[in-house]
């Protein structure tokens, strides 16, 4: 067994995490689907600069998760709690090789008691499509999905659309 460390940060452990998060868009990526398409045009500075932008007066948990062993990253929880006491459980890795050790579970515990000791009045977190394989294991926590979010994308379905005006 791995000797894991598990690493509570503020918006300072963002750096730790950016090769983990590639990887987690690469996975993303090869879920297929037009979110992977467009999720694959979203650079790491742009997701960090997202995050930072939404906690602006809020808090950010940055876990991260160590092998302390091999001297090397291997996970990653990022969970917000806004002003508004939104919680998101933003984004989750844990490199494929330590699944099924716990750490997945141990991140979300964590997450989850970040967000009950801030106070959210409501939590969520968000699942690329064709990443539907994922809802057991959030299951557990209590997130069950809600609603199927539409996104228009530039160049796809403007086939036989009429305008308003009739033209």
């Amino acid at each position: 067994m791995p000797n894991i460390e598990y690493i509570a940060c503020d918006e300072s452990g963002l750096e730790q995490i950016a090769d983990l998060w590639r990887k987690l868009q690469e996975h993303h990526r090869a879920c297929g689907g037009e979110f992977a398409r467009t999720l694959g045009a979203v650079s790491w500075e742009q997701r960090k600069a997202g995050l930072l932008k939404k906690v602006v007066g809020g808090r950010l948990l940055v876990d991260v998760v160590r092998d302390g062993d091999a001297g090397r990253y291997v996970g990653y929880c990022v969970t917000s709690l806004t002003t508004e006491l939104w919680g998101e459980i933003e984004s989750i890795y844990v490199e494929p090789e330590y699944r099924g050790e716990g750490i997945g579970d141990c991140l979300m515990r964590r997450a989850l008691a970040f967000l009950d000791e801030g106070g959210a009045k409501v939590k969520t977190l968000g699942v690329a499509v064709g990443n539907e394989e994922v809802f057991g294991f959030y299951r557990r926590y209590g997130f069950v999905p809600r609603a199927t979010i539409l996104q228009q994308i530039e160049g796809l379905g403007r086939q036989g659309v009429v305008s308003p005006a009739g033209d």
